[in-house]
């Protein structure tokens, strides 16, 4: 009789592992949240450098936008100013060669070019040549303000008279 009964016995040790799988998952449900705390305040760190770098990225390419737009806007193709520039050099009427030989082009900041010439040996009037390219470049839609700073004078095998000149013209691209 001082025994204790089966169902008794049955009914404590229930209540003990229902007691300890409480407290197991109460502990763990707090371990847990503690978990997810520190995980927020990593991931709202994480966000925070995110849109940091992202306003750096932003910001870059931005100034990389600008910096582009302000190369095109500037952006002369060379070749085609060089073929403008013998397009437009004065011919002789009889032979339909050029008055004026180029020996070196340079092209500058704000569409400046400066061009090494001299005229053609046998020329009959070297000066009225000079004077004829100025016109024509001037007279040209795609420049303005032609200018020979200082003539030099050299002479040719035959002994006719050369000039070496520096000429100096603004290029006007299109839009």
């Amino acid at each position: 009789m001082n025994r204790i009964p089966f169902l008794f016995l049955t009914g404590v040790m229930a209540v003990l592992v229902v007691a300890g799988f409480t407290s197991y998952f109460y502990f763990a449900k707090d371990s847990y949240l503690g978990d997810v705390k520190k995980l927020d305040a990593q991931i709202a760190i994480l966000e925070k450098e995110s849109m940091k770098y992202g306003e750096q990225s932003l910001e870059s390419a931005l100034k990389a936008k600008e910096a582009l737009s302000v190369i095109k806007g500037d952006y002369i193709k060379w070749s085609s100013v060089v073929e403008k520039v013998l397009s437009t050099t004065p011919k002789d009427r009889k032979t339909k060669n050029p008055l004026v030989e180029y020996t070196s082009y340079s092209g500058a900041q704000g569409s400046n070019v400066s061009i090494s010439a001299q005229t053609i040996a046998g020329s009959s009037n070297p000066f009225e040549d000079v004077a004829k390219l100025i016109k024509a470049f001037d007279d040209s839609k795609d420049f303005s303000d032609a200018f020979v700073p200082s003539i030099s004078t050299s002479f040719a095998e035959d002994g006719g008279m050369i000039l070496v000149f520096n000429f100096n013209v603004k290029f006007n691209p299109s839009k």
